[in-house]
């Protein structure tokens, strides 16, 4: 009787096709947060599904865990980018492996965790200046000539400074140059004179160039979304989010001209401090475990 049973769920499955699998989303999903998705196949327990979850691995959804179901299952996700991201199509098994189906993938749209608020102003590429007086106008020009020659005045000291210090070889590790550049920002008085665009782009440039040297990849000059598919994979899901979000918010500042709080500001340069930091354990953590794996396997031929 169960190998009739068994024989019945193998003929109807392997009969399915695509059609038979049906994927219900939720209502709304935001970058970093967890949400799932319950996907159930047509006259088969979800006892008896086994899930392939390989091509995730390559998407821009992050895999926590599954939660079998009287109706199918349930699958816990986490997304690492914003917009209209593809859910890939999912190989699902009997537990025998004598039968599969494969889903259809799906658009899925990611929100933004962080939305500027009524306060937080972005910025038009075009203002309008109609009924300003002249005086207005004339005190605007000069304050932005003021900040063109401060602007100038410090990209020529960082020039000068940077030529100094390509004279002698620099031993520095990438960790060490981060550390340095940081505590260079930090000492720049960028925020009060409102020349956010540079503070972010710097802290960019930090960030993606401790990622080059630390970790071989050419985050330089990588988009955010494949710098995060590369370091979801090296480091783990929760530094992976704080990444996406600083990255995100230097994106917003260079590009759509937002301007955060000088607190926000603050707050964003001490982020990038614990990035670097917290990566930096990780990576020498994985040097040491290498090393002493290589010194066993030395022991081990004598």
């Amino acid at each position: 009787m169960n190998k009739f049973i068994i024989f019945i769920l193998l003929i109807s499955f392997n009969l399915a096709a695509q059609d038979a699998v049906k994927i219900y989303k939720p209502k709304e999903i935001k970058f970093g947060e967890k949400f799932s998705l319950k996907l159930e196949v047509e006259n088969i327990p979800g006892e008896n599904l086994e899930i392939s979850t390989t091509p995730l691995s390559d998407s821009d959804f992050g895999f926590l865990n599954i939660k079998k179901e009287k109706n199918g299952a349930e699958i816990y996700l986490i997304p690492f980018n914003v917009g209209i991201s593809t859910f890939p199509a999912l190989e699902i098994y009997l537990k025998d492996k004598n039968a599969s189906v494969k889903s259809y993938p799906i658009s899925l749209e990611i929100k933004p965790l962080y939305n500027p608020s009524e306060k937080d102003e972005i910025k038009d590429i075009v203002q309008n200046f109609s009924f300003l007086l002249w005086l207005k106008i004339l005190i605007a020009l000069l304050i932005i000539l003021l900040l063109y020659f401060l602007y100038k005045k410090l990209s020529k000291t960082k020039k000068e400074n940077l030529e100094i210090q390509s004279e002698k070889p620099d031993f520095r590790t990438p960790y060490q140059k981060a550390m340095d550049a940081i505590s260079n920002l930090a000492s720049i008085d960028y925020l009060s004179r409102g020349m956010f665009k540079e503070y972010y782009s710097e802290i960019s440039d930090i960030l993606r160039e401790y990622l080059s040297g630390e970790y071989d990849i050419k985050a330089v000059k990588m988009t955010t979304n494949d710098i995060i598919k590369k370091m979801k994979n090296i480091s783990d899901i929760n530094s992976a989010i704080k990444i996406r979000d600083l990255l995100d918010i230097c994106d917003m500042v260079k590009f759509a001209k937002y301007i955060p709080k000088e607190q926000k500001a603050n707050d964003d340069l001490s982020l990038l401090k614990e990035i670097v930091e917290y990566l930096e354990k990780l990576s020498q953590d994985k040097k040491r475990k290498e090393e002493e794996e290589r010194i066993k396997a030395m022991e081990e031929k004598k």
